[in-house]
């Protein structure tokens, strides 16, 4: 199955249904199946959620054996916990990103699609960044909403902006 049916599937925005943002047109060819690990800020419980939490159950079928690690202020229902690794926190609070990046060590992608507030989007990127391997990338989605897209797309790491959604995918320089 294809990452846009996975997405479609689980109710999740990136590809077609809700929003429909067509992100998924570009992961799968940024994050084929075989990634280690692929790190998610903001799994669904936005206001107005529907409780589908569609991201991460696509995330993990569409993932070939890696670690999803995800992160957000409230905590998926028990079948979906048990087949990732969450950690619990605010991405407004700089001490709990930086307990998520001693639980990511080092990985392959970061998706930010957590709180969508400008301030957020950038201490999470300030924080976390380190955490993204030579090569690997930082994704930061829905950049319509609030005034990162432009810091954004200028930084010397910003490789395009993605889907109707506007997502800034940045690159890690390979050493």
């Amino acid at each position: 199955m294809n990452l846009e049916s996975l997405f479609d599937k689980h109710g999740s925005d990136k590809a077609n249904g809700g929003h429909g943002h067509r992100y998924h047109e570009d992961y799968e060819r940024l994050i084929p199946r075989d990634t280690k690990k692929l790190v998610e800020l903001g799994l669904g419980s936005h206001i107005g959620f529907d409780g589908s939490w569609g991201s991460p159950k696509a995330w993990l079928e569409w993932l070939d054996g890696g670690e999803y690690v995800g992160f957000d202020i409230v905590e998926p229902p028990k079948d979906i916990v048990k087949r990732m690794t969450f950690v619990k926190g605010d991405c407004g609070v700089r001490e709990d990103l930086e307990r998520l990046a001693d639980v990511i060590g080092e990985c392959d992608v970061i998706i930010d699609d957590a709180s969508h507030i400008a301030d957020h989007q950038r201490l999470a990127f300030d924080v976390l960044w380190p955490c993204v391997k030579p090569g690997g990338y930082y994704i930061v989605e829905d950049l319509y909403i609030n005034g990162t897209a432009t810091e954004m797309r200028d930084s010397n790491y910003c490789v395009g902006v993605i889907g109707k959604g506007l997502a800034a995918v940045l690159k890690k320089p390979k050493k």
